[in-house]
């Protein structure tokens, strides 16, 4: 059998996703896996320039986890050719599998309908598929590298609180849709929660373009009003900055292909730029730290 690091079983289904709290952390681990994607293949790739590769489609979702197994992190070697990784995480699908068998027969799928049993088995695929990414990329790149991986924040979800995933279309938007279940729901069909996605990963698209050709380096740096203004004149969309700030340019700074200072954002596209953006976010962190610092002061003051 193919050899595989030591890990925890796949732990028990939750009892419900109804609370708030964890249907955000789905929703959390969701995001944080498509901007991984995303931004590895904005760092490999650099922009796009068509409305239908923009669009986030199942076809564009696919292609962007292949992109991101074959090509990995840039700059980071293989530890293993991705044939012999691809062979060494059969042994996480074989467990996978255990598992899944089991709560298929705690579910009763075996004598639900036909239409139940398929819907089940697509559950079952997409959740085996995100534990094969993911132990793929723990052999090709190391364990150092593996809980940055795209896929870890859903294997997290379904290794740590054993969440069944699905994948499918928003028949309107025709973008891609999360499905979540857990232990509570007694039929294939039921659902305990889902995800359909706004635009913001066409937007982040869009806006990494924009700054590729106008924001090209700290010297050509846009403000927010700027792009809020460029997104309204020239594709009709409207986003208030805020909104802006958080779900579109904080995850093109965190996948490391734009850069910011107090007064605008830009393309990273040399060393200079990349020492201008540490610069204002470690002066942002030193003064976070200071004010926390002052509050635990505060705090042991009044607790005597």
């Amino acid at each position: 059998m193919a050899q595989h690091e030591t890990r925890e079983p796949l732990g028990a289904l939750p009892t419900s996703l109804s609370k708030s709290i964890a249907r955000r952390l789905y929703e959390r681990a969701v995001h944080t896996h498509l901007e991984r994607l995303l931004g590895l293949d904005l760092v490999q790739n650099g922009t796009t320039d068509t409305r239908r590769h923009r669009r986030f489609d199942l076809e564009r979702y696919n292609a962007l986890q292949q992109n991101a197994l074959e090509n990995g992190i840039p700059g980071t070697p293989l530890q293993m050719s991705m044939k012999d990784a691809r062979e060494n995480a059969k042994a996480h699908e074989i467990d996978f599998d255990e598992w899944a068998t089991t709560i298929a027969e705690r579910l009763g799928i075996a004598s639900s309908t036909d239409e139940q049993q398929n819907e089940w088995s697509e559950y079952v695929t997409f959740t085996r598929s995100i534990v094969r990414a993911q132990a793929t990329y723990y052999h090709a790149y190391g364990a150092d590298q593996s809980p940055f991986s795209p896929w870890s924040p859903l294997a997290e979800l379904i290794a740590g609180s054993g969440l069944m995933l699905g994948i499918t279309k928003d028949p309107q938007t025709r973008r891609v849709k999360f499905l979540v279940r857990g232990e509570n729901d007694k039929s294939a069909t039921s659902k305990t929660g889902e995800l359909t996605l706004d635009s913001r990963y066409e937007v982040q698209q869009v806006i990494h373009a924009y700054l590729h050709s106008e924001g090209h380096g700290f010297a050509n740096r846009k403000t927010l009003p700027m792009m809020v203004d460029y997104l309204i004149d020239k594709w009709d969309t409207e986003w208030t900055g805020a909104d802006l700030q958080t779900r579109v340019l904080t995850p093109l700074k965190r996948a490391g292909v734009i850069g910011s200072v107090r007064d605008g954002f830009f393309l990273l596209a040399s060393p200079d730029d990349c020492e201008r953006s540490l610069h204002f976010h470690d002066t942002k962190l030193r003064s976070i730290l200071a004010i926390t610092d002052a509050a635990q002061v505060a705090h042991r003051r009044f607790k005597h």
